[in-house]
């Protein structure tokens, strides 16, 4: 392509004389040029397409350009925004904080700013735009104005407002974990619920957190939830709070694969059940006592239906012969009739003392008791009671007594001292018929006195030991010897209201040894 140019040449009365023709190839020019316009042409399709606005102000702030994104975000049309102040656009109560984040810009103390303000669309709606500035300056080195982009992050900012909304508010501890249980991130309810910071929780494994009980429970969990094609279960752990406590949890988890992170990863939910567990034990023990209760019940109508039965029916037989004795005048009769009537008047204290056992348990059941205190001499007490017991023997055994210690007046309730030794000594007796006779040994210490009875009986099988302090509960080698269950029941409840201990040792057919312990509380006087 050739470039022609044609002059007029003049003579001295400015009269055109000839022409004189330059020409010059201006091929490779245009060439040049038709690239320029094509490359200018995709700039201006790639701005007019881009999502975000890009922008030009002058130096007054004036828009001088806008990219077709102006439209689709703000809805205003380019031709009437070009030329108006870009701050009209902004949500009034951002105006100042603008000119603010602005400022640095203006002032040359920054090369760019971005920050994060309001604008108001034509239609009235509120637009968080991230905004992107950077000078214009002239060839001597003069500000033009302001370039840049305005980014649309409305959505952007909902959602990590509602998230944020969500996580402060609501009351689950939501976390996400690596599957081996290492802890990526946590609400900031843990915080508000446990009091530990997400300083000190992030980048620990949950074991770390978790009752020493209660972690092998958790691992047995997180594998068998990593074997799970599609996890979505619940268990329920102690986890640690800040008083170094802990608090019972119920998490829901699910094993997911995360595209950003690359790998599998544990998206779990969790509430503080302290309530519910509180309750559930309620629930657990109520229906522990029930089941005792009915057992208590079982054993009663039992024990009752035998121990009432014998000792009326010997009653009723011993009333009738007697009757038939006293009818003869007879001397021998007569001393047969009285045999008889004795065996009714041991057999109705039998059952009396059943019955008032019965009652006494029954209080003990309602914590009716109350101690009436006195200070005693413990070793007379139990002499006297040994006397009786003696009394009672038909094979004329003895009990061994010895004391050791300074003898010293103690606390206690003599009417429950008095059935607590006889319980004891009667079971001694009772236990190691046609054997030695027991032994009693009282040691006084200067804060308390021991008692050890003993006796070389047929003893307790060591698998029934544990429950020999239940109502109602016999040992299974005590055969046809009369009892209820709930002599030794009395026993030790009536040692525990004075503040002291029981407990034996037993050996089957080698006997028995029962220690008491009294707090001997008068010394501190």
């Amino acid at each position: 392509m050739i470039h022609l140019k044609i002059s007029p040449c003049y003579n001295n009365n400015n009269e055109i004389f000839g022409l004189t023709a330059n020409n010059k190839d201006i091929t490779a020019q245009n060439e040049s040029q038709k690239k320029l316009i094509e490359s200018e042409e995709k700039y201006k399709y790639v701005v007019d397409h881009v999502t975000d606005i890009v922008f030009q102000t002058d130096q007054e702030g004036f828009w001088s350009y806008l990219n077709k994104a102006w439209e689709t975000i703000m809805e205003f049309t380019i031709e009437e925004s070009i030329n108006t102040l870009f701050f009209t656009y902004l949500h009034p109560d951002d105006v100042e904080k603008n000119q603010i984040l602005f400022s640095p810009l203006i002032n040359r103390e920054k090369n760019y700013c971005t920050h994060e303000i309001r604008y108001i669309t034509k239609t009235g709606k509120i637009k968080w735009i991230r905004v992107y500035a950077t000078l214009l300056l002239d060839i001597e080195n003069n500000i033009k104005g302001t370039t840049g982009t305005l980014k649309d992050i409305t959505i952007e900012k909902e959602n990590t407002y509602r998230y944020e909304l969500l996580s402060k508010n609501v009351n689950d501890l939501v976390c996400l974990l690596e599957t081996d249980g290492t802890f990526l991130y946590v609400s900031p309810s843990f915080s508000i619920l446990l009091g530990i910071s997400i300083e000190e929780i992030i980048g620990k494994n949950v074991k770390h957190f978790v009752h020493p009980e209660d972690i092998d429970s958790i691992v047995n969990f997180s594998n068998s939830s990593y074997e799970s094609k599609d996890l979505d279960s619940y268990t329920t752990y102690r986890f640690k709070n800040k008083n170094e406590g802990y608090h019972w949890i119920e998490t829901n988890a699910k094993i997911f694969y995360d595209e950003f992170y690359g790998r599998k990863l544990i998206n779990a939910s969790s509430r503080i059940i302290d309530e519910r567990k509180i309750l559930e034990q309620q629930l657990l023990t109520s229906l522990e006592k029930e089941r005792q209760l009915n057992q208590l019940k079982s054993k009663f109508v039992s024990m009752t239906s035998h121990e009432f039965r014998t000792p009326m029916t010997t009653i009723k037989s011993s009333a009738e012969l007697a009757g038939i004795y006293l009818e003869n005048e007879d001397a021998l009769q007569v001393e047969k009739a009285k045999k008889h009537i004795r065996t009714i008047d041991e057999e109705i204290d039998r059952l009396s003392a059943l019955i008032n056992d019965i009652l006494v348990l029954g209080k003990i059941e309602s914590e009716t008791f109350e101690l009436h205190k006195g200070k005693f001499n413990i070793s007379q007490t139990i002499q006297e009671v040994i006397k009786k017991q003696c009394d009672l023997q038909e094979d004329h055994r003895k009990v061994a007594f010895k004391e050791k210690g300074v003898v010293q007046l103690i606390e206690f309730d003599k009417t429950f001292m008095n059935l607590i030794i006889e319980n004891l000594i009667s079971n001694a007796f009772k236990y190691s018929k046609n054997r030695k006779g027991p032994k009693i040994c009282v040691t006084y210490f200067p804060k308390k006195v021991e008692i050890t009875i003993t006796d070389y009986g047929i003893g307790i099988p060591k698998e029934e030991q544990s429950q020999m302090f239940k109502s109602f509960f016999r040992a299974s080698n005590v055969q046809n010897i009369k009892g209820t269950g709930i002599g030794l029941v009395l026993v030790h409840y009536f040692i525990e209201l004075h503040g002291g201990e029981v407990s034996f040792e037993s050996n089957q057919n080698m006997g028995t040894t029962f220690k008491i312990i009294i707090p001997n509380t008068s010394s501190e006087d």
